[in-house]
């Protein structure tokens, strides 16, 4: 197999950041651009972040939000049939939560806020729907009538 020149390199190196960054997974973009490797890919675009400071914190700002889209959809995508009483539904749906708690910074908000001797709570009108439920008690209603 011949080697690939310098140029034909970075056009491709090029393409695989610019794939992962909308959103394809290894495997697809090691196809795509001719890879033998997934593995590859990962290499590849760990390379891309590292060359210098701007371009890495542009590109890990872009990565970010690559892995919320990505967790998102599958939250999406799971959050239903956990509701209707699938296990393995609700368990992703619950690591993914716990995700988003270390990686927002929840835990700590929250350890702090009931810390703090000058927390006040506010009281504030419940969110309403047109049945004048609110969401805790429209999702109590909806368990019920499915476990009813």
């Amino acid at each position: 197999m011949p080697t690939m020149k310098a140029a034909e390199r970075e056009r491709r190196n090029a393409q695989v950041l610019q794939l992962f960054l909308g959103g394809a997974s290894h495997r697809t973009i090691a196809k795509a651009v001719g890879l033998r490797s997934h593995r590859s890919v990962g290499n590849i675009v760990q390379a891309a972040l590292g060359s210098t400071t701007d371009r890495r914190d542009l590109l890990t700002d872009e990565a970010f939000a690559v892995w919320q889209e990505r967790s998102e959809r599958l939250f999406c995508a799971h959050w239903g049939p956990a509701l209707e009483g699938n296990y393995r539904s609700a368990e992703l749906c619950r690591k993914i939560l716990a995700q988003h708690v270390l990686v927002y910074g929840l835990a700590q908000e929250v350890s702090l806020a009931v810390t703090r001797a000058d927390v006040v709570e506010i009281e504030r009108e419940p969110d309403l729907d047109d049945e004048g439920l609110d969401v805790l008690a429209r999702m109590r209603r909806d368990r019920a009538r499915a476990y009813g």
